[in-house]
């Protein structure tokens, strides 16, 4: 015979599992921790990628001032492959606000990068003669600033360690690279220096991921459309088209160097 006293029933009782509504609880308190993280987390990942951005282009921009300073003008941004012309300055091609970019993937690895019907860098245009060059946009790699004055190759954190074959990144492509481009008066009508030693004014570009509106464009530089040296008829930037199109302001959303398509 077994005798249960108070202190054994209580026991008893207390050694019960979890019903299946406190399970329901303690999960859904678990599900809602776990969005909370998530998100914090991202919001902290794209907020230190902001920060690079913000503090390469300040980086890049001092360099560029130091440049000019010596030399007495600035340099020509950098050329990508010719054949597809992947945010480089193409000397026959007016510039555009962005660049249509897909890849190729076999599984996860990507295989190719081409271009899409947008070319990004090439020839920026004055706004009151659309023939006459002003300008070329390109990017900033090592080819435009030596060592001495950018002492590292600065890329967009999102993009600089995407391999394309196994062995190219994306940078190699010109993506993921800042967008750059200088002014340069014309000396002649519908002529433009392209030995690049008569550039006096710059912009820079990169993309900030805006919690907000998204990505948006973050610009900079000395070059604006009161710069004196184009008489009044500079565009809003160097970044944007020339012409009568619409140009590029700070901050607006022009997904440099993005949309890249096929991920």
């Amino acid at each position: 015979m077994f005798i249960h006293s108070p202190q054994m029933m209580s026991y008893i009782r207390s050694s019960r599992g979890f019903s299946l509504v406190e399970l329901l609880v303690v999960i859904t308190i678990l599900a809602i921790i776990s969005t909370v993280a998530y998100t914090s987390f991202s919001g902290a990942t794209d907020k230190a990628k902001n920060s690079k951005r913000i503090s390469d282009l300040a980086s890049i921009e001092l360099a560029l001032q130091s440049f000019r300073q010596d030399k007495g003008y600035l340099p020509l941004p950098a050329t990508y492959n010719a054949t597809t012309n992947l945010w480089g300055y193409n000397s026959a091609t007016a510039a555009s606000i962005k660049n249509g970019i897909t890849v190729t993937k076999s599984g996860e690895a990507i295989t190719a990068v081409t271009a899409g019907s947008s070319i990004g860098g090439g020839q920026v245009m004055d706004t009151l003669t659309p023939t006459n060059q002003v300008g070329a946009k390109g990017v900033i790699d090592p080819s435009v600033l030596p060592k001495e004055k950018l002492s590292q190759d600065l890329l967009d954190p999102a993009l600089k360690d995407i391999k394309v074959g196994g062995s190219q990144t994306f940078a190699d492509f010109g993506l993921g690279r800042y967008v750059y481009a200088v002014y340069a008066k014309s000396a002649v009508p519908a002529s433009w220096n392209t030995g690049g030693m008569t550039a006096t004014a710059f912009n820079l570009a990169g993309t900030i991921l805006d919690d907000q509106k998204g990505p948006i464009t973050k610009i900079s530089g000395d070059f604006d459309d009161k710069f004196s040296g184009c008489n009044g008829n500079c565009p809003v930037s160097l970044i944007g088209p020339g012409g009568a199109t619409a140009n590029l302001k700070n901050n607006d959303t022009a997904n440099i160097p993005f949309p890249i398509n096929g991920f």
